[in-house]
């Protein structure tokens, strides 16, 4: 609830009625996201001593990936309560009250970033060119064309079942 640009307070709102210990953060415009990948993300957190956790994506289209990045449409993130709480408090900017990470990027000194790249066994879906976001009429077309090629074989298809679809 609350005004739809201001996402940060949205997400504080939430929070706060909540006792969890640790938020997972996935985006409504991504619906390739697999259980695997948030697990995943989420014990790479957890063995970490992170204030913050994402999986590497590229942003912006076209934008020069830092790390071995997933394609756009796959974000995953995980943070505990109190990085939200202190964001909300001291975030006053409307970029950062609307894509609130970038407030994190900008004071790297008051919080711990970790980022899980696409490497190892995730290292097939290291196309930070491709972008599944469902934000634009061609990719809820490609997204139609994964669901109807591989859901009928296995309604809980792998990520590495798209990446053999789309090469």
């Amino acid at each position: 609830r609350g005004t739809g640009n201001d996402t940060l307070g949205r997400l504080a709102g939430a929070v706060a009625t909540s006792r969890c210990d640790r938020v997972i953060g996935l985006r409504s415009d991504s619906p390739l996201v697999h259980c695997n990948l948030i697990e995943d993300v989420t014990l790479f957190f957890e063995h970490g001593e992170y204030a913050y956790v994402a999986n590497a994506i590229p942003r912006q289209p076209n934008e020069a990936p830092i790390f071995a990045a997933f394609p756009r449409g796959m974000g995953v993130e995980v943070y505990r309560p109190s990085v939200i709480e202190r964001c909300a408090r001291e975030a006053t900017s409307p970029a950062h009250r609307d894509y609130w990470p970038s407030y994190l990027a900008e004071h790297p000194e008051l919080f711990t970033v970790g980022y899980f790249e696409a490497k190892d066994d995730w290292s097939p879906l290291h196309h930070p060119d491709w972008d599944f976001t469902v934000n634009h009429p061609r990719n809820v077309d490609l997204i139609s064309v994964v669901f109807e090629a591989l859901h009928p074989r296995n309604e809980n298809f792998l990520l590495d079942d798209v990446v053999e679809l789309i090469e």
